[in-house]
């Protein structure tokens, strides 16, 4: 392997819906690698040439989005060529999630991609790292819902300020999926929602399925299962009971953070939303069951919304990647598996016909 100095190019045509990366070499003017994100396309000239940046180049300009008294570094993507009258923000999952969607070494890129097909699709979009997420404060990982929904409003007022966009997007990832459908509900400037493996059931509900799966996975008898599901009934007496900080088998849970979320009724809150929805969901999910994603359609239709569009993806896991087994964890840190194309097809079909 060698490495090489290279310019990055991008170009895209909203007509077509087509956006295509150039990765070029400045003396040579030689082209060493070649992607279109909403193909799923990628084409290296040379296998042995590596790029002199380790880390994925970015599109868009780097911004900090005031959200009270913090700053939450974010990345802005606006066609040039257009006024885009529309913009997506993305809402993250649970945990230590930066604003492309990954955590920890597990990298997805999941909301980067999104947001590079739409741009080249000619929406704008607008996604940001949550709270404690890189460099920012470790402190603000101690945060609670109603928080994280105030980020996200303040990410849609950047926006709007600093852009031609008039409405907004909304697209929440799991714990995003909760979050989202109850700030869309409250503000007229959303445009439309995309749930992406979103529960139907409030958090402890959520947890309890993933204990019994986990065990299921390991062999443990009924007894066994039943057994780990009692001590987290007593985990849960623990939350509600704690004030701040509690400790509860050697390891330490923000309990206002759970006490939020245990008060939260997905079912309910989603039916308050009359926009367009679009829900995407993998059949091989193994911490939040395919059956949620149904009950969410279901319940927007009864509620009157008739602007609903689900799809399920078989063989796709929880973080939209195709999987060899079913409900298994330990894939999360295959680097070499990607986000199905089909997942940003859909999406992008969504968004042409209803924007």
């Amino acid at each position: 392997d060698w490495f090489v100095e290279c310019y990055h190019l991008f170009a895209s045509s909203p007509e077509a819906g087509v956006g295509v990366n150039l990765w070029v070499n400045p003396e040579t003017r030689q082209i060493l690698r070649l992607t279109i994100p909403t193909q799923g396309v990628e084409v290296r000239v040379q296998q042995g040439i590596r790029l002199s940046v380790e880390a994925e180049p970015q599109l868009g300009l780097e911004v900090t989005i005031p959200s009270g008294e913090i700053r939450l570094p974010g990345t802005l993507l606006v066609p040039e060529e257009t006024a885009p009258r529309y913009g997506v923000i993305f809402m993250h999952g649970s945990g230590s999630v930066d604003r492309n969607g990954n955590f920890g070494n597990v990298r997805t890129d999941l909301y980067k991609q999104l947001a590079e097909a739409a741009f080249a699709q000619g929406f704008a979009s607008l996604r940001y790292d949550k709270r404690g997420v890189g460099d920012q404060d470790p402190n603000l990982a101690a945060h609670t819902p109603s928080e994280l929904m105030a980020d996200l409003c303040a990410a849609i007022d950047f926006l709007k300020a600093n852009s031609s966009v008039e409405q907004v997007i909304l697209v929440g990832h799991s714990e995003g999926g909760v979050l989202v459908p109850m700030v869309a509900a409250r503000r007229d400037d959303v445009a439309g929602v995309v749930l992406l493996a979103a529960p139907a059931r409030p958090l402890h509900e959520i947890i309890d399925y993933q204990v019994a799966l986990a065990g299921q996975q390991m062999g443990l008898t009924e007894e066994q299962i039943q057994a780990n599901l009692a001590i987290q009934a007593q985990f849960y007496a623990a939350l509600r009971e704690g004030s701040d900080w509690i400790e509860f088998l050697g390891t330490p849970y923000y309990a206002p953070y759970f006490q939020e979320h245990f008060s939260f009724t997905p079912l309910e809150e989603i039916q308050r939303v009359t926009v367009p929805v679009l829900i995407l969901h993998g059949q091989w999910d193994a911490q939040v069951p395919v059956e949620d994603t149904r009950a969410l359609a279901q319940a927007l239709q009864t509620a009157g919304n008739t602007r609903v569009k689900l799809v399920e993806f078989p063989r796709l896991d929880h973080l939209f990647m195709p999987a060899t087994e079913e409900f298994n964890l330990a894939e999360y840190n295959d680097p070499s598996r990607k986000v199905a194309p089909e997942v940003i097809d859909a999406f992008l079909e969504w968004l042409a016909t209803h924007f």
